[in-house]
């Protein structure tokens, strides 16, 4: 029932401006996932990240970052939130954001995360459950966000 109320709000906040709309894709709306932020530890490097908003732990308008352990001042932006693109991939949606300004390597290579939402075929009692962070190429990071139906709801 809460969750209801919590849809309706958003829905209402969208309608008068100040949610951003573009977590909207294929008629579905998961911007209920936008007020959660995520991180993952490898034990050297630790990675925030957030679906259509910005990762606490990164610079603000960041959606995610990767933060050494072991260098103070060693931070990646791995893209910034108004560079969310949704697409559909083997079936699956998927949210890639693209830092950019720093490069990766070399001048022309960006760092891009790829946030893969999957619907669980049961209900979660915490709303969702992330998986590890892998750098699933060369400058490139996956992870994949299973969230409770329930969350995500048709567009308003």
């Amino acid at each position: 029932m809460k969750l209801n109320y919590l849809l309706l709000l958003v829905c209402i906040v969208k309608i008068f401006g100040g949610i951003n709309a573009s977590c909207v894709y294929n008629g579905l709306d998961y911007t209920p996932l936008s007020f959660a932020s995520f991180n993952y530890n490898t034990g050297h490097y630790k990675y925030y990240y957030a679906v259509c908003n910005s990762a606490l732990g990164c610079p603000s308008g960041s959606a995610g970052c990767q933060i050494d352990e072991n260098f103070s001042n060693f931070e990646n932006s791995l893209g910034s939130v108004g560079s969310g693109n949704f697409s559909t991939k083997n079936g699956k949606t998927v949210l890639s954001y693209q830092d950019s300004a720093a490069t990766c390597g070399s001048p022309l290579k960006k760092r891009i995360l790829n946030i893969e939402l999957v619907p669980s075929s049961v209900r979660l009692p915490n709303g969702f459950i992330e998986s590890e962070v892998t750098e699933t190429s060369s400058c490139v990071y996956g992870v994949t966000v299973t969230y409770d139906p329930s969350m995500v709801k048709t567009a308003c």
